[in-house]
């Protein structure tokens, strides 16, 4: 199945669209495919960062307890051969 693509027209600074011509000259891309290139990296960093945020929003909502970090430390240690964490 063919790929479908759609066209606009954007208006970029000049230190922004010199940026991206540099760039897409030095890794030989078209100016379709680093712009679709960066679009998808800012995406994927976003949703990242969502991900961290979510992270430590539930640390703090629910933090370990001495009983939990009791258990991952004797869960590492065993991950690691019986060897105590700080050997």
């Amino acid at each position: 199945m063919a790929s479908q693509t759609e066209k606009f027209t954007i208006s970029l600074p000049r230190q922004v669209y010199e940026l991206i011509e540099r760039m897409r000259k030095e890794y030989h891309l078209s100016r379709s495919a680093m712009i679709a290139l960066a679009i998808r990296d800012w995406v994927t960093a976003k949703r990242e960062e969502k991900r961290v945020r979510s992270y430590i929003e539930g640390y703090r909502n629910y933090p370990e307890t001495p009983p939990d970090i009791h258990l991952h430390g004797i869960l590492a240690a065993e991950s690691l051969g019986g060897e105590e964490w700080g050997e």
